[in-house]
């Protein structure tokens, strides 16, 4: 029975790492949109100067 305890464990570790590592994608995504969003506004400044 003890190993069942050890394989609960991993099982749990294993889950919290996915939901982890799911935030940190979570988290970069909206900051690159962000950047983008900046660039965009910047690009589009540029090409109104242009005109």
């Amino acid at each position: 029975m003890n190993n069942m305890f050890y394989l609960a464990a991993a099982y749990g570790l294993f889950w919290l790492g996915i939901f982890a590592y799911t935030l940190k994608i979570q988290r970069d995504h909206r900051r690159l949109e962000q950047q983008i969003a900046t660039l965009e506004a910047v690009v589009d400044d540029l090409r109104n100067e242009k005109e």
